[in-house]
């Protein structure tokens, strides 16, 4: 059955994007939950904070009236004990819900013996007005009082659990003490601001909980605060953990106990209700605050926002369904006629044209720019057949130019065989030509002059400045037997003609057969190896002289080595020692030297072929570099009759 476009587009867009608004509803309804969960989580612990900072900032408030009195009064004691009652008066107006204040002296024993206890007391009466009242004389013996004891203890101020101050306060209260010092330090007396607990739940406005609730635990469990009065002192969340009415409470009650900031989904808690339970300690005091929120209070906005979402994926699936219609009925004319117009191209007809599509919008700019293709695709087609005839005359000179430069590399006739030494050399360019070369022959009939050197840059460039090196080097070394000469005219010369500031780093070396000497000349090329018959593997003839073809009027010297029966001397370009893997690792001169050593019983021919094959390998055949190598051996014709034997 054969379907128009119009269907088409219904059945193979539409239906599919049905598909996908689901899946992507569903999976946007998982993503929205969890980050609903995370911002629940986040929103919660930061409303916990934000309230445990408010009662910490009331509570150090507080707190710090008792810290200036006790600052004031180690002053001047004398002072502070004239004008204890009025003292005590002033802090109790300083803030709403202190209950009382005091300041205990020391006890001291008077003549007889007998210890005189004196603490003056200011609270709140019920009228509410202040009542003056001696804890020492007219109350009980506050030494072992909590908020006497643990001051002078600590030697610092501290929060008391809650209690009940019966014979003195007698309400239920949290008394933080602050230990006041004399001069050298020691303690003379402790003084005390009292909170009222049952006051402390009413008096904090905390706008944001709306329909939840909050409570302050001491750091024993106790309920400092709580929405139910009787509750304060009497229970704390241990109670609650035991009612059993949610597997994690103890884990809450541990990690509030605990100091820790966070908050906890509860499926059943206040009438077996879901509800969010944050906490956050208060810093100062070692107490904790704990908020409880009902979580449909606190996924109503993610209820609203899914159900949105759904009204906005409906309405967006209605409308992409009327566009596709309306797009299949528009573009069916247009595409009917690209579509012959393109048969008619495939079929070789390059002069076919879209007509009637004159609009302005992306079909006219597909019909027009068709038309402009097909006017330009036999054009394009014969400048694509002349490139390519090009480019293969290109490649066929640049291979033309590899075997000129390779027919200038000297062959296995410029030297004549030898019992006495073994040479062999590798020239492996990176691109079609190479700026490394080698060359040798025989100088006279018991030298052999040779070298190996490595021009700055690749390619054409590279290659051509190498081919000036070595004619001038091949050349002036007839008429100049001294390396050092040598290489100070070979300087002079490539100087004149360098203009793009080229340079060669050269080894220049002139081999005597019969003693094994070789005089040379380094200029600024890498050293070569020596593979001794025993022995460790090292660098030797270092450079003897800058590289040429850059610095005007320098000069070089003439250096000498013997190298032994049965050693070789490996020559070689930086190509070798920068070969990179295919992690980048270089293989640097350490690894070119394990190299040569489990290779260092091999022919110079041998050598040389296993240190290409190695380097290739190395490189996964990504060759970055020229690569040259030149091998020289002193060979031991006994040994090796003897080894042929």
């Amino acid at each position: 059955m054969r379907l128009n476009i119009l269907w088409k587009l219904i059945l193979t867009i539409a239906l599919p994007l049905l598909g996908i608004y689901i899946v992507l509803n569903l999976v946007e309804l998982r993503a929205l939950t969890n980050q609903a969960m995370r911002d629940i989580d986040e929103r919660v612990t930061r409303l916990a904070t934000l309230y445990a900072q408010q009662f910490d900032g009331e509570l150090s408030t507080i707190a710090q009236v008792a810290r200036s009195t006790a600052e004031f009064i180690s002053i001047d004691p004398e002072l502070g004990r004239l004008n204890a009652w009025s003292i005590l008066e002033q802090n109790i107006g300083q803030n709403d819900l202190i209950y009382g204040a005091a300041i205990a002296w020391k006890p001291v024993d008077d003549a007889d013996g007998t210890v005189i206890l004196h603490a003056p007391y200011v609270h709140r009466g019920e009228d509410g007005s202040l009542e003056r009242i001696d804890i020492g004389t007219e109350a009980y013996d506050y030494r072992e009082s909590s908020w006497y004891a643990m001051p002078v203890e600590r030697g610092a101020g501290i929060w008391t659990e809650p209690y009940f101050d019966e014979g003195a306060g007698n309400i239920l209260m949290s008394t933080y003490s602050e230990p006041i010092f004399d001069g050298s330090g020691d303690i003379i007396a402790i003084t005390t601001v009292d909170l009222h607990l049952e006051l402390l739940q009413e008096s904090m406005r905390l706008d944001q909980l709306d329909q939840g609730t909050f409570v302050i635990v001491s750091r024993d469990d106790r309920f400092i605060s709580h929405p139910v009065p009787e509750m304060i002192m009497n229970s704390g969340l241990g109670e609650i953990a035991e009612m059993g009415t949610d597997p994690d409470i103890p884990r809450i009650r541990a990690a509030v106990l605990a100091g820790e900031t966070g908050s906890s989904e509860l499926p059943k808690f206040i009438n077996d209700s879901p509800y969010w339970i944050a906490y956050a300690p208060i810093a100062s005091t070692g107490w904790s605050f704990v908020a409880a929120f009902p979580r449909e209070d606190v996924m109503a906005p993610v209820y609203d926002d899914f159900i949105r979402d759904i009204v906005i994926v409906v309405i967006g699936f209605a409308m992409n369904l009327i566009a596709i219609v309306f797009v299949a009925l528009l573009f069916t004319r247009p595409i009917r006629r690209l579509s012959a117009a393109m048969q008619a191209v495939t079929r070789g007809d390059l002069d076919a044209k879209v007509d009637g599509v004159d609009s302005r919008d992306e079909f006219g700019d597909l019909a027009r720019g068709f038309n402009d293709m097909s006017s330009n695709l036999r054009t394009n087609i014969e400048e694509l057949a002349t490139e390519r005839a090009e480019r293969r005359i290109v490649d066929i000179e640049l291979n033309l130019a590899r075997e000129i430069q390779s027919s200038l590399l000297p062959d296995d006739d410029s030297i004549p065989s030898s019992e006495s030494f073994e040479l062999d050399a590798i020239n492996l360019p990176a691109r079609h030509v190479a700026g490394d070369f080698y060359d040798y022959w025989m100088h006279d009939d018991s030298t052999m002059a040779f070298l190996i050197a490595d021009v700055s840059g690749k390619g054409i460039p590279a290659a051509f400045f190498m081919g000036i090196a070595r004619t001038l080097i091949r050349n002036l070394a007839k008429l100049e037997p001294k390396p050092d000469r040598l290489m100070n005219r070979v300087n002079e010369l490539l100087l004149e003609s360098n203009k793009r500031s080229m340079f060669v780093t050269l080894f220049y070396g002139m081999y005597r057969i019969d003693s094994g000497r070789l005089d040379y000349v380094n200029a600024g090329h890498l050293p070569p190896i020596r593979v001794p018959q025993h022995g460790p593997l090292e660098p030797v003839a270092h450079s003897t002289g800058t590289v040429l073809g850059a610095v005007p009027d320098t000069s070089w010297t003439t250096d000498h080595i013997e190298i032994a029966e049965g050693d070789t001397l490996v020559f070689y370009t930086d190509g070798v020692t920068e070969a990179q893997s295919s992690d980048g690792t270089m293989l640097d001169e350490a690894g070119f030297l394990e190299v040569l050593q489990r290779h260092r019983t091999e022919s110079c021919s041998s050598l040389c072929h296993s240190i290409r094959s190695f380097i290739d390998d190395y490189q996964s055949g990504e060759q970055g570099d020229d690569v040259t190598i030149l091998t020289l051996k002193r060979l031991n014709p006994t040994s090796d009759r003897s080894t042929e034997a």
